[in-house]
């Protein structure tokens, strides 16, 4: 008999489909009151046997992984068996409950000592003690990207993993908690993937820059500054979506001004071929830490962006007429007018203004070229505002709350993956793989999945296990 065969024949799994039949037979009765519920209890049913079935099937994956290890030359010859133990974990389908065998060293190490292995757990990649599988966390990893909120996250990946689809009241248990889903994520290894070109060769690269600053904790509630760029090389008209940027990648982080810009340069030179010499753009609102950015690349001009140029504008005056003259002197080069209209506003149509219009009026004239540049050279604008709300204030800004700076560098690292597509379970499952090469110049690694089971595990099973008993 084949080992499928041994699976859908076992007591458990003929049980779940007896029952499964048993419900549908129950439902299929025509005498029942026509309503939506027959439709959702029949999706309810189906989930529970859906999600029961894939838990033990994975139950039996594992112990044919582990029956063919026990059973192999390979264990004959350099293992004895030293104990059966179960171990739980909470997968996507559920609390999952099975029984690995351990092992230990026939021959003694150097220090005199036998070591013990658990195989399975080894085989599968599964860090001792960790409650929640590494898929489960993949899914956190992933949804927190999109998130402005832990508590959100948990509810969400809870409520999945308890079922595809249940009304029953008790699925308020299976919620993670918020220090776990901060456990995992805050532990996640800064991942940087090897940037792949986009687009070799081409003639103009633009690079919009703009920050946000954001609450921290522990640091006398000080805010940092987070710098954030969005990097194109041009402009596509799309059916579905209308106009994208092309080549677009995304980066964030409140690393010191150089530093920052080194990080750009980098992903600019990975994507592009610099050598070409390309007519690079850096766009923004004029801020001194953007327009150094000019210094870091060959043949690269500052470009104001056209919102904070009109802002400027009508903080000098609230009049169509003077906007517009304004507008028309500036655009057209006739610095002595627009000096003269100033003057104009300052002394006859807007006294007691003299300062708000003086420092606008300096702002603009500091920024003549970079405004000229914008309008007769980049043409296409600039969408940082837009940018930088979507990409950082939505997720970090836009409710009250604080983040301890070292987590900051991670969860802004999460952003950006997202931001710039990729595969974030992926992502994380690499970042879990002991084998896969991952950037530490950043912070040290954290080898916490490997010491004993935190506090908020013990929480989370409590809940979990809470769940059966209501």
């Amino acid at each position: 008999m084949t080992t499928i065969t041994h699976f859908l024949n076992n007591d458990y799994t003929q049980n779940l489909i007896k029952a499964f039949e048993d419900k549908a037979r129950e439902y299929s009765n025509h005498t029942l009151q026509d309503n939506i519920s027959n439709y959702s209890d029949i999706i309810e049913e189906t989930a529970y046997l859906v999600s029961k079935l894939a838990l033990e099937a994975i139950s039996f994956y594992f112990k044919m992984i582990d029956d063919n290890f026990r059973n192999s030359e390979t264990r004959k010859r350099s293992y004895y068996i030293k104990d059966y133990r179960d171990r739980t974990i909470i997968t996507p389908f559920g609390e999952l409950t099975f029984t690995r065998t351990i092992y230990e060293l026939k021959k003694a190490n150097h220090q005199g000592k036998k070591t013990c292995l658990t195989f399975l757990d080894r085989h599968l990649g599964l860090p001792r003690y960790d409650r929640y599988d590494p898929t489960v966390k993949a899914m956190i990893f992933e949804q927190f990207s999109t998130q402005n909120s832990m508590t959100k996250v948990g509810r969400i990946i809870g409520d999945r993993i308890y079922s595809s689809f249940t009304k029953k009241e008790t699925r308020k248990y299976f919620e993670i908690p918020r220090q776990t889903i901060q456990n995992i994520v805050s532990k996640a290894n800064i991942y940087k993937p090897q940037l792949e070109e986009v687009n070799y060769n081409v003639d103009t690269i633009y690079i919009m820059a703009d920050e946000k600053f954001i609450a921290t904790q522990g640091n006398g509630k000080n805010k940092v500054m987070v710098k954030s760029c969005v990097i194109f090389d041009g402009l596509r008209n799309t059916a579905s979506k209308g106009t994208q940027y092309t080549g677009k990648y995304s980066y964030s982080n409140y690393t010191s001004t150089e530093d920052f810009w080194m990080e750009v340069f980098d992903i600019v030179s990975q994507r592009y071929d610099l050598e070409t010499n390309p007519k690079i753009y850096i766009l923004g609102d004029g801020a001194s830490w953007i327009k150094s950015g000019t210094q870091y690349f060959k043949n690269a001009s500052f470009a104001l962006d056209r919102f904070h140029f009109s802002q400027a504008i009508n903080h000098i005056t609230k009049e169509t007429d003077y906007k517009n003259l304004i507008y028309s002197y500036i655009l057209n080069n006739q610095k002595k007018e627009f000096k003269k209209i100033i003057n104009f506003l300052t002394c006859k149509i807007d006294p007691g203004r003299e300062e708000i219009i003086k420092e606008k009026s300096k702002y603009l004239l500091n920024h003549w070229k970079a405004i000229h540049i914008m309008y007769k050279e980049v043409i296409i604008g600039c969408g940082m505002e837009g940018a930088i709300s979507h990409n950082i204030a939505s997720i970090f800004a836009n409710i009250p709350k604080g983040y301890n700076e070292d987590n900051l560098e991670t969860y802004l690292n999460i952003r950006h993956l997202y931001l710039n597509d990729y595969d974030l379970r992926e992502v994380y499952l690499n970042i879990y793989n002991t084998e896969e090469k991952i950037v530490t110049d950043l912070k040290p690694l954290n080898y916490s999945i490997f010491e004993p089971r935190e506090t908020e595990d013990g929480i989370s099973s409590i809940r979990y296990i809470k769940g059966f008993f209501n």
